[in-house]
């Protein structure tokens, strides 16, 4: 082999080499290339589905925030119609005299009143009695005559009252319960006394149901240690 041919072969082999490397160099562009385009539309198709979702969300946002304006507005309608229910009020019926007689239910225990209340000289019957006659003891009077006494109002009304079911005490506190409700409808001045003195609050207490194996809701038998 000669000089020259030995050159000729070195020469090819480092332009050989050095064709590789620009070829393996513009693979490695090609594919740079390629990962910086898929990059950037994956990041596109991130900010295009942010949207979607903004809004989606902002149109569910607004939905629900309509939603609740006319839940609101059903609520504050609803309150109103109860408040002027409240205010109206209950129908008078003629009595057999001929003047208008206004009805109002109270109860307590297991008593029912039904009081109808007319304008008057101050007038009270309990089940077409006088209520001295009808209640014997004073405390049950006074109770029927607690809400006149705080509004002021003992001889404006003439009061006719009917009771069923329970004893003085029930049926007494039954009619106080009538009495005070048609003077918080009468007039609203008389709401905030009635109100402070608890006239105005049906009382729920019942009696103790009896359980079995004692005498009465709690009572049992006496202990016996023999």
């Amino acid at each position: 082999m000669s000089e020259k041919e030995e050159k000729k072969k070195t020469v090819k082999k480092s332009e050989e080499k050095k064709e590789i490397k620009t070829t393996a160099k513009k693979t490695e562009d090609k594919a740079e290339k390629k990962k910086t385009v898929k990059k950037s539309e994956e990041k596109e198709e991130t900010k295009t589905v942010e949207k979607t979702i903004e809004e989606k969300s902002d149109h569910k946002a607004k939905k629900i925030e309509i939603k609740k304006s006319t839940a609101t507005d059903q609520k504050t309608e609803e309150k109103k119609e109860i408040t002027e229910k409240k205010q109206e009020k209950p129908e008078a019926k003629k009595s057999k005299k001929g003047t208008f007689a206004v009805l109002y239910t109270g109860r307590r225990k297991t008593s029912v009143a039904r009081v109808r209340v007319i304008k008057g000289t101050g007038i009270i019957k309990v089940n077409k009695k006088p209520i001295e006659e009808y209640f014997g003891r004073l405390t049950h009077r006074f109770k029927v005559l607690e809400p006149l006494k705080l509004t002021g109002t003992e001889n404006n009304y003439d009061i006719f009252a009917n009771v069923k079911g329970g004893g003085n005490t029930g049926q007494a506190d039954a009619i106080c319960l009538g009495i005070s409700r048609f003077l918080d409808s009468e007039d609203a001045k008389f709401h905030k006394e009635l109100r402070k003195n608890g006239l105005l609050t049906r009382d729920s207490r019942m009696v103790e149901r009896k359980k079995y194996g004692l005498h009465k809701a709690r009572r049992a038998t006496q202990f016996s240690k023999r």
